[in-house]
């Protein structure tokens, strides 16, 4: 759907925290903007590559409570 619907500008990841990384850093390539319910990841490093393809991309990711 990413790559499909360019209409698209942002995402809201409210999954299962395992996943929290890998749906951000996927819209964020897509070119999305991202809100991601906290927390953030279950992991630092799966938190910190999400920090890392935000300041690759350029696109805003903000953490927030639902």
């Amino acid at each position: 759907m990413l790559a499909t619907e360019k209409d698209i500008d942002a995402v809201f990841v409210a999954t299962p925290d395992f996943m929290h990384a890998p749906i951000t850093n996927a819209a964020l390539k897509a070119g999305k903007h991202v809100y991601c319910e906290k927390m953030m990841s279950n992991t630092i490093e799966a938190a910190a590559s999400m920090v890392k393809t935000r300041d690759e991309t350029g696109k805003l990711l903000q953490i927030g409570c639902l």
